[in-house]
């Protein structure tokens, strides 16, 4: 499920389907896979120790598709880590 974040509202950051039963950490990894507009990517940090998007079509912890993932009412309330 992809959900508004409560910093900001053109990204959706994605929370798989047992999110609740992960922890904070776990979570906040989830939330790396984003979507603005009509790209979907993930933020993955370089060796160098900066961050880069790659594009993504399935999650890679829960291999949910992407593309058909709903978008929730409420927004998120979690502290991102980047």
């Amino acid at each position: 499920m992809f959900y508004y974040h409560q910093n900001f509202m053109e990204t959706l950051v994605h929370q798989c389907a047992d999110a609740d039963k992960k922890s904070k950490w776990a979570r906040q990894r989830m939330a790396a896979v984003r979507r603005h507009d009509t790209r979907t990517y993930m933020l993955v940090m370089k060796n160098d120790g900066d961050h880069e998007m790659v594009d993504v079509k399935f999650c890679p912890f829960c291999a949910a598709r992407l593309d058909d993932e709903q978008i929730a009412d409420k927004p998120l309330k979690l502290e991102l880590i980047f």
